[in-house]
């Protein structure tokens, strides 16, 4: 179904077959960012889609598809790169051609015979159908235990978004800075980050 309606004019809730496809979705995502394929990574989300995730935010093909291949090829990114995501406990709701999903994360890398744990959190996902297919419109990582060493970013690569909702909201055992500063605070604190990025590479 396709933005249907029930008998009471009400939109209809998603099927089995649309849950079984955002799970396919959910698959593809991840093995196109574990084996890096970044064409592949951008086309799970809708073209306007957006990335949250802990070292930036990343929205449209363009910089999706750029994200990937940085992160596949970036020597910053090797912990990342060279881990496995395992999604689990996926719920999916929603109706018509809207839907959202919760699923728990847990990233692991090889680590000899053994693997190690870098990342355990969760996603929260928004979700459209696009000419009869489901895509990510929004995809956000939460972290709830982030073990591993954080990529080194100049500041410059940071959306101004991504900035103001770390330090309002805050992430991970950073805490919310917003009712303590104000927002007006906030937002020169988020464009002075901003501003350690001009002129370096």
């Amino acid at each position: 179904c396709t933005g249907e309606t029930n008998r009471t004019g009400g939109t209809m809730g998603l099927t089995n077959n649309d849950k079984t496809e955002i799970r396919e979705l959910v698959s593809r995502y991840n093995k196109a960012i574990d084996t890096g394929d970044a064409g592949g990574y951008a086309a799970t989300f809708t073209p306007d889609g957006e990335f949250v995730g802990i070292v930036g935010t990343f929205k449209g093909h363009d910089e999706l598809r750029a994200f990937a291949a940085d992160y596949a090829t970036n020597p910053e990114m090797a912990d990342f790169s060279s881990a496995q995501h395992w999604v689990t406990n996926l719920v999916v709701d929603g109706g018509g051609d809207d839907a959202t999903a919760f699923s728990h994360l847990m990233m692991v890398k090889p680590d000899g015979e053994k693997g190690s744990i870098i990342l355990v959190g969760h996603y929260d996902d928004t979700l459209r159908r696009i000419d009869g297919a489901w895509r990510f419109a929004r995809r956000v990582v939460n972290a709830a235990a982030y073990p591993g060493k954080a990529p080194k970013l100049n500041p410059g690569q940071l959306a101004p978004d991504f900035i103001y909702e770390r330090v309002t909201f805050g992430f991970g055992k950073m805490p919310a800075w917003k009712e303590f500063l104000g927002d007006a605070k906030v937002h020169l604190l988020a464009a002075y980050v901003l501003s350690l990025g001009q002129g370096a590479k």
